[in-house]
């Protein structure tokens, strides 16, 4: 039967009976009731409001681990998700596939970062090399078959359909055709976490600074010169206006914060406490900046207005946040180290 609550239910023979509860843009809810002769029950739920949050978790979704590293998302619209400990992740919004060592050709289980190319092909980094996944088969980029290095890989950008840079522990490599090149100083202290692409020139977030590749050239912006935050620098991207952003983590000297370069000086703002870590930045079409802390998601908007969205204003899962995504429809992906996946339907468009 179906019926509206509040209700009451006759005649039922003693037993135990499940109940479904169901209201548009809310989670589906259960409830177990137990009839007895003679005796009327009480039972009530209350069902999550999905109009604007949404959580995916091991415990009311498909997911294989709410350890999440990053977020990505094809053509086709599909999230691919990557964990910590059990492999890659495809989420199409009810269902999941999970691509591990054990059942697939991706060569690690700890994934660090996710990038789609022209071809709709899945790039993954992890701990024990690239796998590239074509829909049908995967194919292994690692230290005993390729140029790199190290089988630690950060960061995926594409150049070109055949020209891609990756950033890994051991420095900042491309990948022309089937060419492997090789950057790093004669120190070897170039430990990429991350790339951005701006006009021909290769930014690369580093534990040693921010650095600049031009020409095959190496160039280096010291914070002791520039007096951005810290020179641990955990994420770029290029805005709308081509200034480009970075995330800084704490170091014994100095605090954590976001700083954006616009050709000549660089800008700095402190999101959150000197506690904090700035893990992530996500740009979107309206130039609203998203950075993942650990005290929660903070945006910048256009004209760098500053918001937060923590627990303690939203339902969010966690303030512990790795990555972000923004789909077609300017809805907002958010992978957390240890609470799963967030769906803000916040609509930047």
């Amino acid at each position: 039967i179906q019926q509206t609550t509040p209700y009451t239910i006759q005649k039922l023979l003693p037993g135990e009976y499940s109940i479904k509860l169901t209201y548009p843009q809310h989670r589906d809810g259960f409830l177990a009731a137990t009839v007895s002769s003679g005796i009327t029950g009480n039972y009530s739920k209350i069902l999550t409001d999905t109009s604007v949050w949404v959580d995916f978790q091991t415990n009311n979704s498909g997911f294989v681990s709410n350890n999440l590293s990053c977020v990505a998302i094809d053509n086709f619209g599909y999230k691919w998700i990557g964990t910590l400990d059990k492999g890659l992740m495809k989420f199409d919004g009810l269902n999941v596939i999970n691509f591990k060592k054990s059942n697939s050709g991706i060569p690690g289980d700890r994934i660090f970062t996710i990038s789609i190319d022209i071809l709709n092909r899945i790039w993954v980094g992890t701990n024990a090399g690239i796998g590239v996944y074509d829909g049908s088969s995967w194919t292994i980029y690692n230290n005993n078959n390729s140029g790199l290095m190290s089988n630690d890989i950060t960061s995926i950008k594409f150049e070109s359909e055949n020209v891609v840079w990756i950033g890994a522990y051991t420095g900042l490599y491309k990948l022309n055709g089937a060419t492997w090149t090789r950057y790093n100083d004669f120190m070897n202290t170039i430990w990429v976490n991350d790339l951005e692409i701006d006009n021909g020139n290769i930014w690369a977030a580093t534990n040693n600074g921010i650095v600049r590749l031009t020409n095959g050239i190496i160039e280096y912006f010291p914070d002791s010169i520039y007096n951005y935050p810290t020179n641990l620098v955990s994420s770029v991207e290029k805005d709308q206006l081509n200034n480009i952003w970075f995330c800084h983590l704490n170091t014994s000297s100095a605090r954590n914060g976001v700083s954006y370069y616009n050709g000549n000086i660089f800008t700095t703002y402190n999101p959150g406490t000197s506690l904090n870590a700035m893990n992530h930045i996500t740009i979107d079409e309206q130039n609203n900046k998203w950075i993942a802390t650990n005290e929660g998601l903070f945006r910048f908007s256009s004209n760098n207005i500053q918001s937060v969205y923590s627990k303690a204003n939203v339902p969010i899962t966690s303030d512990k946040i790795s990555c972000t995504a923004i789909d077609e429809d300017g809805v907002l992906w958010i992978t957390t180290f240890s609470n799963g996946l967030n769906k803000f339907k916040f609509s930047s468009k």
